[in-house]
């Protein structure tokens, strides 16, 4: 794919700056499973008078009150597109099922070919009042970053789809996912710095066969910010890393971060659980997997380094497929009452059943990437895994 290159900038009170560097691209969706990789953007910000980076310049510092940062954009990994083994959820080449995405110990088979990885750009901060924006093309990473001391306040404006206009200035395009805003309140607001996979397996499809990006402009203050989640979870976890990484590794670990970071910052919005994980890139893993003692794993293959994936591993990580749920599990089905409930709540059929074998449970259950649409299916996952563990009899 073709990519355009990403800009970014920052508005402060009297001043601006802006960047660019070229992408690069990405792809997903292989085999029956397929799936997205998610390709790492580097970010860094400088605040304050002119400096020199590399893929831009710094603002200078403005009147009263206003000072930019400067912006910088890092291209990320490599992408490869993988097809899982025999014995999925779906069937043959599902990702799911005991060597699927994510059994307590799942693997998947051989990885296909992929493309290369998909480049990032990032926002710096400017001074009190600072709007923190930027662009990136289809399966670029887009990073947004406060002045010191500040958190992203809230969104200006969020667009995935055909988006126009520019910083301060930016407009849906005709092509748009509806839920834009929502999820990069969920993913950015509250914190000092963002990254925002600008992906179809993050925000849906608002158009099929149409080149997209993100364009982004968000505020930045000082003190607490609502970020509109129903809860506050405190699901954590600690990237363990080589004292002297390789480039691969190096390229594993920014990627396993950004799909890390998407999944916490869901699963902390959408459902009250509290967990510390233990992250590990491990070339001996094919796929990914988790493991209710807290141990979640990251193979070579870069295309399981996604958002919904990660989700899916926390879920593990949590409960799913643990001794206590494989004991709700009957005839392909989990009997959980609870979990019962609330499928039936969302889907409004009163005779619907939750579908599982002893690792996983669908739908909602993330188990392949073509699961994800938009923020609601995210949300519905969480519900789920809230509802099976309160049938497991866990907090």
């Amino acid at each position: 794919m073709t990519r355009t290159s990403i800009a970014v900038c920052v508005l402060a009170l009297a001043a601006s700056a802006c960047s660019s560097a070229g992408g690069g691209d990405a792809t997903g969706q292989g085999g029956a499973t397929g799936g997205a990789s998610a390709a790492t953007g580097g970010a860094t910000a400088a605040t304050g008078g002119a400096s020199a980076m590399t893929g831009g310049v710094t603002g200078a510092t403005g009147g009263a009150g206003g000072a930019t940062g400067g912006a910088s954009a890092a291209t990320g990994g490599t992408g490869a597109v993988a097809g899982a083994g025999a014995g999925g959820r779906g069937g043959a080449g599902g990702r799911g099922g005991a060597g699927g995405r994510g059994g307590t110990a799942g693997s998947a088979g051989a990885a296909g070919a992929g493309m290369a990885g998909a480049s990032g750009g990032s926002a710096g901060g400017g001074g009190a009042g600072a709007h923190a924006c930027a662009t990136g093309a289809e399966d670029d990473n887009v990073t947004l970053t406060c002045p010191s001391g500040q958190n992203i306040a809230g969104v200006v404006f969020a667009g995935f789809g055909t988006p126009a206009g520019s910083c301060g200035s930016f407009k849906a395009g005709s092509c748009n996912a509806a839920d834009s805003v929502d999820l990069v309140r969920t993913l950015c607001v509250g914190r000092p710095t963002c990254t925002i996979p600008a992906r179809n397996d993050v925000f849906g499809d608002p158009c099929d066969k149409t080149i997209k990006s993100l364009d982004v402009e968000v505020s930045c203050g000082a003190g607490s910010a609502d970020n509109g989640c129903p809860f506050s979870g405190h699901i954590t976890y600690t990237l363990t890393k080589s004292a002297n990484p390789t480039s691969d590794e190096q390229t594993a670990y920014a990627q396993i971060t950004i799909a890390m970071d998407a999944a916490v910052a869901m699963y902390n919005c959408y459902a009250n659980i509290t967990k510390a994980d233990t992250v590990t890139y491990n070339t001996s893993v094919q796929t990914a997997d988790g493991n209710v003692n807290g141990s979640i794993r990251f193979g070579p293959d870069s295309t399981y380094r996604t958002m919904p994936t990660a989700m899916h591993e926390i879920a593990h990580s949590v409960g799913i497929g643990s001794t206590q749920f494989d004991a709700l599990v009957s005839n392909g089905v989990f009997t959980g009452a609870n979990a019962t409930a609330q499928l039936r709540a969302i889907t409004g059929n009163a005779t619907d059943q939750v579908n599982a074998d002893t690792q996983h449970f669908w739908p909602y259950g993330l188990n392949y990437d073509s699961e994800y649409h938009d923020i609601s299916d995210g949300i519905h996952n969480c519900q789920m895994v809230t509802a099976i563990r309160k049938d497991m009899g866990m907090n």
